[in-house]
């Protein structure tokens, strides 16, 4: 969808000269307004799917951009090209992949949509700080597939033979359509970051290397009924 790829790079502010990280090349389309704004030798983009690899590196060759474009899975970033001043994926996460933060510089910028089992929905958009964390929100817009190496789904695995528990299911009593009026996507916004409790309105994102992957502490600040 065009329009949010546009929304996607504005929130990136990539900027000539900046060395950019993309995980997910697929047609190359995104790879190449990159390649345009911060220099093609300046752009990075990685896919896990050698056929769609292949694609894009001849639809950016005809197009006259010819970024680096790697077949490789994108959950382990691309080291030999690291540090980047800007990261941005093209599929959805539920934890960010603690490769992508290490290889942020300071300052940088990561633009990430964001997944849970409940719904994919949301960007997240994230500075790394100078303790090697990273800070930001989460802006309503954005759905994507998720990233190959995260496609497994607890609930649907916890019913199976040998799975060892069984899944717990509950149902709530609030309309989903009483949270934010008729705005559909503010809607899904609040209900996705405040848990469906009206009155919030900002919430923050923190990513925090703890030695065995990315934390994510989620804090909402607001008059929560």
């Amino acid at each position: 969808m065009p329009s949010v790829v546009v929304r996607m790079l504005m929130a990136l502010s990539a900027e000539a000269g900046h060395s950019v990280l993309e995980i997910g090349t697929g047609s190359g389309f995104n790879a190449a307004l990159l390649s345009f704004v911060c220099g093609a030798e300046n752009v990075t983009s990685l896919d896990v799917d050698p056929e769609l690899t292949r694609r894009a590196q001849r639809a950016l060759k005809a197009s006259g951009q010819q970024p680096d474009v790697v077949c490789a899975d994108g959950a382990g970033g691309w080291r030999p090209n690291a540090p980047y001043d800007r990261i941005i994926a093209t599929c959805s996460v539920r934890t960010v992949p603690l490769p992508w933060l290490e290889q942020t510089v300071t300052g940088g910028l990561l633009v990430i949509p964001w997944d849970t089992p409940w719904c994919n929905f949301g960007t997240l958009i994230a500075t790394k700080q100078a303790d090697g964390t990273a800070d930001g929100s989460l802006a309503p817009f954005g759905s994507f597939m998720l990233l190959r190496a995260q496609q497994v789904d607890a609930e649907l695995r916890a019913g199976f033979p040998g799975a060892g528990q069984d899944p717990e299911r509950s149902m709530t009593g609030l309309s989903p359509w009483s949270v934010a009026g008729n705005d559909l996507d503010a809607q899904m916004y609040e209900e996705y970051v405040a848990a469906g409790r009206p009155g919030v309105h900002r919430q923050r994102l923190r990513l925090t290397p703890d030695g065995r992957g990315t934390r994510h502490e989620v804090s909402v600040s607001g008059t929560v009924a």
